[in-house]
């Protein structure tokens, strides 16, 4: 026992590399008779899936929201939540970034009522059809523009990396971006089409 702490302690606050891990799990493995092909590859597999970086709080709510826009219609290239709103970034009330997310500046108030707008009359374009889902995705990107905090998040770490690029460059930079969180129609993707 006085062997296994510290190597468990060490393992568990990862101070241990991948190699000196496998090579305890060899001696492990031999010494117990479970020295398999299959239990080593599980060792592998088990220990790479936890050192994948993870994302969390806003930008994993952006992704998340981003990954659902884009399964809906996976064969265009993802749309950005001001193309959803068909908004220009790049233009009033929009420029500067700074002004606008500042609240209860001018440009705030003109932002805000510009979203809005855009939400409401694509929100009317939707009426009578059958699209719930995408009903709730144009709500969550309003919303989402409309959070000082999140639209923050998104004008400073996913829109410089996706406005300018297209198809499948633009899908890479949202996979790069979202790392674990994009979750875009595992297998329904249709990269030739973009």
């Amino acid at each position: 026992m006085v062997i296994w702490a510290p190597f468990l302690i060490g393992v568990a606050c990862g101070v241990f590399p991948p190699a000196i891990i496998w090579s305890f799990g060899e001696k492990i493995a031999t010494a117990t008779g479970f020295n398999s092909k299959a239990n080593t590859d599980t060792h592998i597999t088990v220990h790479v899936a936890e050192t994948q970086p993870q994302i969390s709080g806003p930008l994993r709510e952006i992704c998340t929201l981003q990954s659902r826009m884009y399964t809906m219609k996976p064969t265009h290239e993802p749309e950005t939540l001001f193309e959803r709103l068909d908004l220009d970034p790049t233009a009033a009330p929009f420029v500067p970034e700074s002004e606008w997310l500042r609240l209860g500046s001018v440009l705030n108030g003109q932002a805000t009522d510009a979203i809005t707008l855009q939400w409401a009359i694509q929100k009317n374009r939707l009426m009578g059809h059958n699209v719930e889902e995408e009903d709730r995705l144009l709500d969550a990107v309003a919303g989402m523009l409309l959070d000082r905090n999140l639209a923050s998040v998104y004008m400073s770490m996913v829109l410089p990396k996706v406005q300018d690029v297209h198809g499948q460059a633009r899908l890479d930079a949202f996979k790069t971006i979202c790392t674990t969180s994009w979750m875009a129609g595992a297998g329904k993707e249709k990269n030739d089409e973009l």
